[in-house]
């Protein structure tokens, strides 16, 4: 390590964990520790071909001279292979199967059903490119964390069945954001029927939470920050800071409350002068929104009127219906559209 990165701060391999390495063999993979970006110059003799023992599960691999087109890796047995992914400034990127090339020079995680092994030969024309991912354009609402020039993007509301295994955590340090789900770590969040509520989990220095979420989706989800919750809603972010400052993280899938009907949380909450209320309707119908005191008592209404499908939105300015403003506390909010009815709760903090 040292001859060839004299430079390097660590350097890390994998077997059911990650330990310190010394040296680099040919078609192993690694973790270089940098403390800064530089260019270093290795002298190898070119290596065309390579067999690799590889154990159930996760392992890091190299390549070798030229590259490595994924389709010819001979895998026995055969079909072996159930996902490769790379490592760049944006996090994990999945390799495609079927068209992917493993760069010269790169190093990657393969997942395997069982012990094998991987005879790689020289794919001449993927010296000099970069990490081959799939190409597959997400439109949908996507959290994503952010640490300098790194950002990590998580989708959110995938098809269930679409769902993919990110491998192990980076060491530490280094920048990483996913969400169990089930047994699996991924990236991608699933539309459910119901609600339902994820642990997320952060790594890296400085961190920042971002979204942007399309209007079709507002509401559906919400971060929870050691308690707080922050309704995903249009764009915004949220700064963690160091690795470990917030005690707990969770992402929380909320769900459309009935097949045409929804009724958002209201953003922000805890709110000081005004909040703003959405809803979705789903056919032209008679629409009632009010606001009631915690004892039941009504404070104003916001609508009464005939209301086409669609997204609605009403800001409350915190006052009753003589236009006073009211104090502190707990209020709810109540929609009626026809037969469906919803009821939430906000804090009006002065």
């Amino acid at each position: 390590m040292l001859a060839n990165f004299p430079a390097a701060v660590s350097l890390f391999y994998f077997l059911q964990g990650y330990k310190n390495a010394d040296t680099l063999s040919v078609g192993d993979g690694y973790w270089v520790n940098m403390p800064s970006a530089q260019t270093d110059t290795i002298q190898v003799v070119p290596a065309l071909a390579c067999t690799l023992d590889a154990p159930v599960g996760w392992s890091m691999i190299g390549t070798i001279y030229g590259g490595v087109a994924v389709a010819d890796i001979q895998q026995t047995p055969d079909k072996n292979v159930i996902s490769i992914f790379g490592f760049d400034s944006s996090g994990y990127k999945g390799v495609s199967l079927d068209a992917g090339i493993l760069a010269q020079g790169a190093g990657y995680w393969v997942n395997l059903r069982q012990v094998g092994q991987l005879l790689m030969q020289s794919h001449q024309d993927g010296a000099g490119r970069g990490i081959a991912v799939e190409e597959t354009e997400f439109k949908g609402p996507i959290l994503w964390a952010e640490s300098g020039a790194h950002r990590q993007v998580l989708h959110l509301g995938v098809p269930a069945n679409r769902v993919v295994e990110l491998p192990p955590l980076p060491p530490a340090g280094a920048l990483d954001a996913r969400v169990r789900v089930g047994e699996v770590d991924t990236w991608q969040i699933p539309e459910t029927m119901g609600s339902d509520e994820y642990e997320l989990r952060v790594q890296g220095e400085a961190v920042t939470l971002g979204w942007n979420v399309p209007a079709e989706a507002e509401g559906w989800w919400e971060l929870v920050i050691d308690g707080h919750v922050v309704p995903l809603s249009g764009t915004g972010t949220v700064e963690l800071g160091d690795t470990g400052a917030p005690a707990h993280l969770q992402l929380r899938y909320l769900g459309v409350m009935s097949p045409a009907y929804r009724l958002a949380p209201n953003y922000p909450n805890p709110f000081n002068t005004a909040t703003t209320i959405r809803y979705e309707v789903g056919g032209r119908a008679r629409v009632s929104l009010r606001v009631y005191e915690i004892t039941g008592q009504l404070v104003r209404q916001l609508v009464s009127e005939t209301q086409g499908a669609g997204l609605h939105q009403v800001v409350w300015d915190g006052r009753n219906a003589g236009g006073v403003a009211v104090s502190s506390g707990v209020y709810f909010y109540e929609l009626r559209a026809g037969t469906f009815r919803a009821v939430r709760k906000m804090v009006l903090m002065k």
